[in-house]
């Protein structure tokens, strides 16, 4: 399996729309001015059942021109709101981790809130522990992660310089193409640690074997510490759950 490289991207700041001026006919009685604006607003959750909803989820609204027209997080209640937005039809899209969700379609009228709820899917793996254990597991992030918590931070060649570490990446997105090409990861025993001073305390890089869906494999170390994300409980409920990479044997990838 060749190298795989992730293109990273650039998250410009959204210029906010200007406010209309204020009426100044009459300095004792100003006539308020008509709106010229619209809002979306939802809720964002995991598309699993008995999931909480997702607070600090990243919402982007996009014009047809692909412009970013406004961008918020959600709350600890997983609510968003994009106001300020002019008449017209937007692509609204969410993140949060490794989880995304698929472009949806909002027609925003002025002085009018769109309610769009979303939805976002996780990766799923069968993870496997050392004590004999496999659940199922949607994936939510990795931490921490050189290249960024939803993604595999990888290297052939671990070492005690930070700028010397040549880096590969594996976007864990359901969307990525990337992970459909990779069918399971072998943990391959004890960690490499280095401290970084001055920029990190302690990285842990763990030998593994990436398994592509072709039967192809190849040898990687993998930087990090945990896996987190949502797992079924034996009773049925669906709860959070972080897992020491050190802990774990086996991560076979479910593509559906």
């Amino acid at each position: 399996m060749g190298r795989i490289v992730l293109l990273a991207s650039l998250f410009l700041a959204a210029v906010p729309l200007g406010c209309g001026s204020p009426n100044t006919s009459s300095p004792t009685s100003p006539s308020p001015a008509s709106p010229t604006t619209g809002t979306i607003a939802g809720t964002i959750t995991i598309d699993l059942e008995g999931t909480p909803v997702v607070a600090g989820a990243f919402v982007i609204a996009t014009d047809e021109a692909g412009h970013w027209n406004s961008y918020a997080s959600s709350d600890v209640s997983g609510d968003f709101i994009l106001p300020d937005l002019l008449p017209k039809t937007y692509t609204v899209c969410s993140s949060w981790g490794s989880c995304y969700a698929g472009y949806r379609t909002a027609s925003v009228v002025v002085a009018e809130t769109t309610h769009v709820d979303i939805k976002l899917q996780c990766t799923k793996a069968y993870v496997s522990d050392k004590d004999g254990n496999t659940f199922i597991m949607e994936i939510t992030h990795v931490t921490p992660s050189y290249r960024g918590i939803s993604t595999l931070s990888l290297t052939k060649a671990p070492s005690d310089t930070l700028e010397r570490i040549i880096w590969d990446s594996i976007l864990i997105s359901p969307y990525s193409l990337e992970i459909r090409q990779v069918a399971q990861i072998i943990m391959m025993g004890e960690p490499r640690s280095y401290a970084y001073p001055g920029y990190y305390d302690v990285f842990y890089f763990y030998p593994i074997t990436v398994v592509s869906v072709l039967g192809l494999s190849e040898q990687w170390y993998w930087q990090g510490e945990v896996l987190s994300g949502y797992r079924n409980s034996d009773s049925g409920i669906r709860t959070h759950v972080d897992a020491p990479l050190g802990a774990l044997t086996v991560i076979r990838f479910i593509h559906e």
